[in-house]
């Protein structure tokens, strides 16, 4: 080819790679992102603000019951409808001294609270050790109380262990598809305390 023929070849490369590169910064340019424009406040001083004490919160257990037990030191609130059955000494586990049942139903089970004496007020760890139970645990909290909790996956509850003056207590929730069962589960843990 000769050098005139080149020419208008390398001009039009030019004109073409000229609006390629024309389009990519129109395209980049069209997909920043916008600045918002600003907005006028009106300062708070003329309005009234609530102080947080005085507004009031909605307190999602309010309505329901509450079962305290005085002889074991503890309480937890539990919706009305559900049942709640007070076993001293029973069959099973073995050294269980009283176990609390709160159920759905009469045919579910979901949250158990078992008690076991600890006279010699030994630590959660090790008393499960002499239990049997060696884990695993991981540290756990229930409303600031330090608790293990030990879910193992061949199991169809997570437990909470927690120990209190003479006492170990056993928090036995039922594992649940459930999300609506499972929200109550979690409200209910969220009433439990110790009373001494």
């Amino acid at each position: 080819m000769n050098k005139k023929g080149i020419v208008p070849i390398v001009i039009i490369l030019i004109i073409v790679g000229a609006l390629i590169a024309a389009g990519g910064v129109w395209y980049w340019q069209s997909q920043k992102v916008k600045p918002v424009e600003s907005q006028k406040v009106e300062p708070v001083e003329n309005q009234k603000v609530e102080p947080v004490e005085n507004q009031k919160v909605k307190d999602e257990t309010a309505n329901w019951k509450t079962y305290r037990n005085e002889k074991y030191g503890f309480e937890v609130k539990y919706p009305e409808k559900w049942l709640l059955q007070v076993r001293d000494n029973p069959p099973q586990p073995p050294d269980c001294i009283q176990r609390t049942y709160l159920r759905k139903d009469i045919t579910s089970a979901n949250i158990d609270i078992l008690i076991f004496a600890n006279p010699s007020k030994i630590p959660i760890k090790e008393w499960l050790s002499q239990q049997g139970d060696e884990g695993p645990f991981e540290n756990a909290s229930l409303n600031t109380i330090f608790a293990l909790k030990s879910n193992k996956s061949d199991s169809s509850s997570y437990f909470l262990y927690l120990a209190n003056g003479n006492y170990v207590y056993m928090i036995d929730i039922v594992k649940s598809s459930d999300k609506a069962i499972v929200d109550i589960q979690n409200r209910i843990l969220s009433t439990f305390k110790f009373t001494r």
